[in-house]
């Protein structure tokens, strides 16, 4: 959950990411974010971004804005990907 109580965000096994405002209850979007479980999620101190990380060595940061905008509209403001061999 964001600090302001706004929005909250959860992760699945499967790599997807789920977005809700918390007052209303409605699923404002879901995305494939990674290829592994997600493991972490935290909302950034101004709330404007959402961090991901997970199982795959994948951290992305999400833009909340584009995030509550329709379905398959969402976009990855950054992402790294660091594999050991």
């Amino acid at each position: 959950m964001d600090l302001r109580g706004t929005y909250c965000a959860g992760g699945t096994a499967q790599g997807r990411i789920y977005f809700w405002e918390v007052a209303s209850g409605i699923l404002y979007n879901s995305w494939d974010a990674h290829y592994r479980q997600v493991t972490v999620l935290r909302f950034t101190s101004d709330g404007s971004a959402l961090i991901s990380g997970s199982e795959d060595s994948g951290v992305s940061v999400w833009s909340v804005s584009r995030s509550i905008q329709p379905a398959n509209v969402v976009v990855t403001e950054y992402m790294t990907m660091a594999h050991i061999i």
